[in-house]
């Protein structure tokens, strides 16, 4: 049951001598486009399942069982157990300092296999220095200096690899098992056996030990980064002391009237394709959890936003009215993360996270019905009046109003102004143009990404009947028939895309609801006056 030291030896002969060179990229098995796909399907559909599939492909971090049974007895043959028996390296305990189960449980799905151990809740400002590190009450003494404790560190001294720091603090924690200059060697396990790695590497602390004949751990806590572990193996994992790894800061804010009012949350996370999205989703879950509500009946109106080190940053803004709303908007910001950091064209990272949320404790919902226009045809130039009826839940109905301006250049015909919520304008868009969907370069993902129509928003939409192809996601509108004969012909139909029509009224009038539902009415476009 002890991990041979020449085992432990190899892991850290493979750990660089020298910190890396340029940018760091992370390392490790979860990348491909699988991982982006299951990405683009919780954006797609916020759901549970489509979660759970993230976890398994997106975090890399699922523990593998191995069992005596899957090999035909094998190991429990010979030995003469139970073909349920196994043996298997222990793994490192992840601390989390946090008594929400909620966040207990996402922490557990996207560490699959590890030991999740939540420490009860202590808030602390975001720092490279832990806020108890020069407390005179720490064990061990107050740490004043970090670099020269860092120096003292050898074989029996605790170890840190912290991914969240702040309001939250989650880190894995082990023990040293030898040092000789600038490297070491320590646990006697895998981490998460991922390879070659950048995670952080802190100096750590034990607070106390959990005795247990099944799994007994130490509970400890980060004092500073202090290296990165560069390899994490099966026996062992390596560091190097001096170059720390990237993190990254986000915030939440959370307002609801009914209970705490205004909370306010900072913290850092490591900066990894494939562990980001799922720590976006924990510090969401705990901020959430301990502002507002996990579930139940309410409504949240939510906007996040993401900047990334290519100079691309964003804000998306929705609402949502059902039993777990609040949890709807972590979900998207963990698809929309997931979605651009693993993407297939090329590498970018996280540098900010912010996130906002306010909360009502009511189902605040409300379905289209009927809608009028203040006549039947209308000139070009002509001013429309278009008013429609919503129906809240268990509410008196109401009505609304919107004017747009006939464009002068729209031809005779008749038309259909649509009235509807957020899904079924996003679905007019990938009829107008089924090309538009095709992701063929970064520019058309984060077209995606950015795409937001809000579901507490009633949009009205007035499309002409032009004809025109989108090429590689470029229209060209506006073409006459044989063209566009000449245009299929000649482009391979992998790029290739008919275009039917431009949006020439494309508007959204904000309500305090989650609108679902649509209707049309029919509009005359006539340039002289029918008799």
């Amino acid at each position: 049951g002890v991990t041979p030291i020449e085992d432990m030896l190899a892991v850290y002969n493979s750990t660089p001598v020298e910190p890396a060179v340029g940018p760091v990229e992370d390392a490790g098995p979860a990348s491909g486009f699988e991982v982006f796909e299951s990405y683009m399907a919780l954006r797609n559909e916020p759901t549970m399942e489509n979660l759970r599939n993230v976890a398994m492909q997106g975090s890399g971090l699922g523990a593998i069982e191995m069992r005596a049974a899957d090999f035909g007895g094998g190991v429990a043959d010979k030995y003469n157990l139970p073909a349920e028996f196994t043996m298997q390296p222990l793994s490192s305990p992840v601390i989390l300092n946090s008594s929400n189960p909620l966040t207990a449980e996402l922490a557990k799905t996207f560490f699959g296999g590890m030991d999740v151990v939540a420490a009860g809740q202590q808030m602390a400002s975001v720092s490279t220095w832990a806020p108890s590190a020069t407390a005179a009450n720490s064990p061990g003494g107050p740490v004043q200096d970090l670099k020269a404790f860092s120096d003292s560190i050898s074989g029996g001294y605790a170890l840190a690899v912290p991914f969240i720091e702040g309001d939250l603090n989650m880190a894995g924690v082990g023990t040293v098992t030898w040092r000789e200059g600038n490297r070491l060697v320590a646990f006697g396990h895998p981490m998460f056996q991922n390879g070659t790695v950048y995670f952080p590497m802190a100096a750590a602390r034990i607070n106390a030990l959990v005795r247990s004949r099944t799994r007994p751990f130490k509970l400890g806590e980060p004092v500073g980064h202090v290296g990165m572990v560069r390899q994490d193996r099966l026996p062992a994992i390596g560091g190097l002391f001096g170059q720390t790894a990237k993190m990254f800061p986000a915030t939440a804010s959370i307002v609801d009237p009914q209970y705490l009012g205004e909370r306010n949350f900072d913290f850092r996370l490591f900066n990894d394709r494939r562990m980001t999205p799922g720590l976006l989703m924990t510090i969401l879950g705990e901020s959430l959890g301990a502002a507002a509500r996990a579930g139940g009946d309410s409504s949240a109106l939510f906007k996040y936003s993401m900047s990334l080190d290519d100079g691309t940053s964003f804000t998306i803004e929705d609402y949502s009215a059902d039993m777990s709303g609040t949890m709807y908007a972590a979900l998207g910001a963990m698809g929309d993360a997931g979605a651009l950091l693993n993407n297939p064209f090329k590498p970018v990272s996280m540098t900010q996270f912010d996130f906002e949320m306010q909360v009502v404790d009511r189902l605040r919902q409300a379905s289209i019905e009927s809608a009028v226009l203040d006549k039947e045809t209308y000139h070009p130039g002509d001013v429309v009046s278009l008013e429609w009826v919503i129906r809240p839940y268990r509410e008196e109905p109401m009505r609304m109003t919107y004017e747009f301006t006939v464009p002068d250049v729209l031809p005779d015909g008749d038309y259909e102004v649509i009235i509807s919520d957020g899904d079924f304008r996003e679905s007019l868009e990938t009829r107008r143009n089924p090309g538009g969907e095709r992701i063929e370069r970064y520019e058309d993902l984060l077209e995606q990404v950015r795409q937001n129509f809000a579901m507490n928003r009633v949009y009205v939409s007035l499309i002409d009947k032009d004809t025109g192809v989108s090429v590689q996601g470029n229209e060209m509108p506006k073409l006459p028939s044989s063209v566009i004969g000449l245009v299929q012909e000649t482009v391979n139909s992998e790029y290739y895309a008919p275009v039917r029509g431009n949006f020439v009224v494309d508007a959204d009038v904000a309500t305090n609801y989650e609108i679902s539902g649509q209707t049309n009415v029919s509009l005359k476009v006539r340039r002289s006056v029918e008799r």
